[in-house]
């Protein structure tokens, strides 16, 4: 069970506005946006973020109903091996919402949230890292948001507790986003925006983003890439 298809449209819009490139110059960073249907809306977020001659490379490769525990429709730890082969300078991931399957471990399924669940979880999360900092890519890998409903938060909170210690002090950058939009400590569907305007931020499934909350959360990327690779015209406020 999963979220990216509790409303279609939540996905149907990311796609149809879904970034390939800002820049096509050839010295422009690229950059892959990469995991299930969030990455997509944060992947247009980032784009929005950067000039249009800001050299830079967006590059989505996003895909919805996908996720670590399954292989259909997409093997991510297999995909990530592909896409590291390309050598991008950088990927953002986003993944896990739809996470909520057991796991064949040693020919037995292991249910969610189990100590074999957590380890190959773990173990997958690892192989994809390790794909792409292989190939001299860096990892910028971006946890799952507090949701609306609450069978999904102890699973959600689970998850982004794996992410966070396979990941641990290493080089790659996790951003823990699991508070960042909240109001008094609990979920709100209404938020600051950068402008500091209330607005909506979180779509009607309680998981997605609306364009103004994923402009929150991709202000909190876009400044360490354009750190990171000397990237100017970055402004997510704009």
């Amino acid at each position: 069970m999963g979220f990216d298809w509790v409303r279609p449209w939540a996905w149907r819009a990311l796609l149809a506005a879904s970034i390939t490139a800002v820049s096509s110059a050839a010295q422009a960073k690229t950059v892959l946006v990469v995991g299930d249907s969030l990455s997509l809306g944060l992947g247009a977020a980032i784009a929005r973020c950067f000039a249009p001659d800001a050299d830079v490379q967006l590059v989505q490769k996003g895909k919805v109903n996908t996720g670590l525990t399954r292989k259909q429709p997409l093997d991510w730890v297999a995909e990530a091996s592909e896409l590291a082969k390309t050598k991008p300078d950088a990927v953002v991931m986003q993944i896990g919402g739809n996470d909520l399957n057991p796991l064949m471990v040693d020919g037995h399924f292991s249910p969610v949230g189990s100590d074999n669940w957590k380890a190959e979880y773990a173990r997958r999360v690892g192989s994809i890292v390790n794909a792409f900092e292989d190939a001299g890519t860096k990892v910028f890998w971006v946890g799952l948001p507090y949701p609306e409903r609450t069978d999904l938060q102890d699973p959600y909170h689970t998850i982004n507790g794996i992410i966070a210690q396979q990941l641990g002090s290493g080089p790659v950058k996790y951003y823990d986003i699991w508070d960042t939009f909240l109001v008094d400590g609990k979920y709100s569907s209404y938020g600051m925006d950068l402008k500091n305007n209330k607005v909506l931020i979180r779509a009607e499934d309680g998981v997605h983003f609306t364009a103004a909350g994923y402009t929150r959360e991709a202000n909190l990327i876009v400044q360490d890439l354009a750190t990171n690779f000397a990237i100017s015209g970055a402004d997510c406020a704009h």
